[in-house]
């Protein structure tokens, strides 16, 4: 697996040492919004308390948000702060939570779970449960899970968890009840997408194993063979995304479906980080030299290779094969929203340890600078491009976005920042992790 680029890994170790032992160009403080801490009870209907003066009015943005607390544990809430339901309410160190990924429609949650509370060995398993908190599923594992990915259909989910000697990919079936996890298959590292029929995955394991896989059973299926690259991605408009390698070098390229022909969207020589957008028109994407162990600063060093700008995040229309860059500097992560709104996470300046989010749409603009949780910084930023298929830190509707961390104000939390140029963003709770729903 590649190293992250060389500036951005030594600003996520400064968080990561900040995190475990615990100046920016915004005009103005992010607000503050006190939100009152959940009562025992499933549900509290009551609304956050005001925001300060001027704080943007997030009572009509649509979705939930699905939030990792200040105990641990995990509840959903409104993205103002309130209407918040508790799914769970025993958090503790001998009892954690993680991994809270919506079903595609919105209407189900999942999470992992990992209790040592018993007097035997911990207890390891897949939870789901309703956005009320009813209909609770839990499926047993061998090993913790420390990834989750929904079929498109919201039947299904498949999971990755640490093996011996490898990885194991699994699924938990519950529409079926959700009471069995199932090994499906081994290999490490281990990065895959959902068929958009939720019938098949394509899977890039190790190095040289690049396949679609029927979940039903059969042999794997060889697509090209793997580039330098992370995870693949098949999209719900029926497009297969991945790295090939071959003779004439590295290629990002496009198959429409597992049978159709490979179309090449650019070439590069290193290794690429990339994200599809939702409707497949643009790919963004991210390339660094060698095999990736050197970052970014190395790559700005070497030769350009013909199509793709090295260390620089840029974006390939899909239709046209143009690329456009829209930051020479490196980026962290990137999650595009379903408008066609790319968000990336970039260093501010040469501070270690503290970012700025920055939207590229028809109204670009860059947030405050903040450090990520320990939590978002060492399980989530590394591998953005597998999590950009499970999770969104977008709105439904692109009006927002919403992350967990500290400002240089020194509140902590978790944040909603309106997607508009001249506002900031307001905090809405204690937490670690928040991701947005899918749906409304």
């Amino acid at each position: 697996m590649p190293r992250l680029p060389t500036s951005v890994a030594a600003g996520l170790a400064a968080v990561v040492a900040a995190a475990a032992c615990s100046g920016g160009s915004s005009s103005t403080e992010p607000t503050t919004t006190t939100v009152a801490t959940p009562s025992t009870s499933s549900s509290s209907s009551a609304p956050a308390s005001t925001a300060a003066p001027g704080a943007a009015d997030l009572s009509g943005l649509p979705g939930r948000l699905a939030v990792v607390d200040g105990d641990g544990n995990l509840v959903t809430m409104r993205p103002d702060g309130s209407d918040v339901v508790a799914l769970t309410e025993d958090a503790s160190a001998r009892l954690q939570l993680s991994q809270p990924t919506w079903s595609p429609d919105g209407a189900r949650l999942a999470w992992t779970q990992v209790d040592a509370t018993g007097e035997g060995d911990p207890v390891f398993s897949v939870e789901t449960a309703a956005v009320d908190g009813s209909g609770r599923t839990s499926a047993a594992t061998p090993f913790p899970v420390f990834y989750i990915l929904w079929d498109p259909t919201g039947q299904r989910l498949a999971y990755l968890h640490s093996g011996v000697p490898t990885l194991e990919i699994g699924f938990v079936d519950v529409g079926a009840g959700g009471d069995a996890a199932t090994t499906f298959d081994t290999g490490q590292p281990y990065y895959f997408s959902w068929s958009p029929d939720g019938t098949s995955l394509v899977a890039h394991v190790g190095a040289d194993r690049l396949d679609v896989l029927d979940t039903g059973g059969g042999d794997p299926r060889p697509l090209d063979g793997p580039g330098r690259f992370q995870a693949p991605s098949w999209g719900g408009d029926g497009a297969l995304v991945y790295a090939a390698a071959g003779d004439g070098g590295q290629r990002l390229v496009r198959r429409t479906g597992e049978e159709g022909e490979a179309a090449e969207l650019l070439a590069f020589d290193g290794f690429i980080w990339f994200v599809p957008s939702p409707d497949g028109a643009s790919v963004a994407f991210q390339v660094v030299s060698g095999d990736g162990s050197q970052g970014v600063t190395a790559g700005l060093r070497a030769a350009q290779p013909a199509d793709a700008p090295v260390g620089a995040l840029a974006v390939a229309d899909v239709a046209t094969g143009n690329v456009t860059t829209l930051a020479a500097e490196a980026a962290l992560a990137f999650f595009w929203s379903r408008q066609g709104t790319l968000l990336s996470l970039h260093p501010d300046g040469d501070r270690a340890g503290w970012f700025r989010w920055r939207a590229w749409g028809n109204e670009p603009f860059t947030g405050p600078a903040y450090r990520p949780t320990l939590t978002v910084a060492r399980d989530y930023l590394p591998f953005f491009d597998q999590y950009a298929q499970s999770i969104t830190p977008w709105a439904p509707d692109g009006s927002a976005f919403a992350y967990a961390g500290r400002h240089e104000s020194g509140s902590e939390g978790i944040w909603v920042q309106p997607a508009t140029p001249g506002t900031d963003p307001v905090r809405i709770a204690d937490g670690s992790f928040a991701v947005w729903s899918p749906a409304p």
